[in-house]
């Protein structure tokens, strides 16, 4: 029973923002004054609580005891890898970011994945003024669907060439756990923690940039699937209208371009003409708000593409919200509303579109959190 009680105390202390009482804690548990006091002296020798600031009172007496969740227990690391950067961060149990590095490299520099992340793990831990025998766990999310042993499933040169090398890093940072997650799951778990959703929510991110890939939020539960691969989105290669898993970046100027080829007229076409070869999303973006005809185009068949494609994840798993996430979140945000529109017309329960708006460190984010979640489900069941 005391160490249920442990585990009841803490969950309910875990990263409360502000000092509490144990008339707090009572209220939150259940449990009666002289158990929680005696929880708290436990928590206080284990280190997951601290003593708080006394608050200042108007009226003469004895001040209640104040404690305050310990964030600093131990520390946390999130790292994501993308196809050409790498970035890391540092970050308490509350979420706060102590430190963080980025580095850019070759998509094809395969082989130097490892030693470029524990080379930017080993800066974000300067960064943050820690050392790395203070960090307990460390999430790092990849470009690929992961099994449950943390690597990718065979099947796909390209997911084996973004597989982390677990044993290298065991060695490099010992006492860590590390745990290796797709980037999709990783950036829908973000979401969910930083949008006004309900914790028992259906919700789907679409990582949008030059693939898509979806991270699947069940009933707030995340969804892998059986073999890791819930969420990979190459059956779209088959689907009439859509005919490719092509994010919206890629599809912005590989649309751009196509219509420049034909001969139509645009104020992108100088961006051809001074040696780029082709144009990117973003001048696409920024054609379309000037009022360019053929960029508003490409934004309208964009903004079809997508539907169709929501319409096939929401016919099949009914989410009640998709947040178009990562960098090209800001793509999205003028075919939001259109895309909202064409699937009121595709579906008769549409989910609502929005785009997200924690750019490109949404994968970040969403390790930092895996990792925390770790920590705290280790943190009850160690104490329960």
């Amino acid at each position: 029973m005391r160490a249920a009680n442990r585990s009841a105390v803490l969950k309910q202390a875990w990263g409360m923002p502000q000092t509490f009482t144990a008339s707090e804690l009572m209220a939150l548990s259940g449990l009666t004054r002289a158990t929680v006091l005696d929880v708290c002296r436990d928590l206080l020798q284990r280190g997951w609580i601290q003593p708080g600031a006394t608050e200042t009172a108007a009226t003469r007496g004895r001040q209640a005891l104040r404690f305050a969740f310990n964030a600093r227990r131990t520390l946390v690391v999130g790292a994501d890898i993308g196809h050409h950067s790498l970035s890391v961060e540092v970050a308490d149990l509350s979420g706060t970011t102590l430190g963080s590095d980025t580095r850019v490299f070759d998509e094809d520099d395969d082989e130097q994945r490892g030693s470029h992340l524990t080379a930017v793990t080993l800066r974000a831990l300067e960064a943050a003024g820690v050392d790395r025998s203070e960090v307990s766990t460390a999430c790092v999310g990849i470009a690929a669907p992961v099994t449950t042993s943390g690597t990718p499933p065979t099947g796909s040169s390209f997911w084996g060439s973004v597989a982390i090398d677990l044993e290298r890093l065991a060695v490099d940072f010992p006492g860590w756990g590390f745990h290796v997650e797709n980037d999709a799951n990783l950036a829908v778990l973000a979401e969910m923690h930083h949008e006004d959703i309900a914790p028992d929510a259906t919700l789907i991110a679409l990582l949008s940039g030059e693939r898509l890939g979806a991270g699947i939020m069940i009933g707030g539960r995340l969804h892998r699937g059986a073999h890791g691969t819930a969420g990979e989105m190459e059956y779209l290669d088959q689907v009439v209208g859509v005919e490719g898993s092509f994010g919206l970046a890629a599809l912005a100027r590989i649309l751009a371009g196509e219509a420049l080829r034909t001969g139509a007229d645009s104020s992108l076409r100088r961006h051809v003409a001074e040696g780029t070869g082709e144009v990117s999303a973003a001048q696409v973006l920024q054609a379309a708000a000037d009022g360019d005809r053929l960029a508003l185009t490409v934004l309208d068949r964009t903004a079809e593409r997508l539907a169709t494609t929501l319409m096939t994840i929401g016919g099949l798993l009914d989410p009640e919200l998709v947040v178009i996430s990562g960098g090209v979140a800001g793509l999205a945000q003028p075919v939001v509303a259109d895309v909202n529109r064409r699937l009121a017309e595709l579906l008769p329960a549409p989910p609502e579109v929005r785009a997200s708006s924690l750019g490109r460190e949404v994968v970040l984010k969403g390790a930092v959190r895996m990792a925390i979640d770790r920590v705290r489900a280790t943190a009850l069941a160690d104490l329960a």
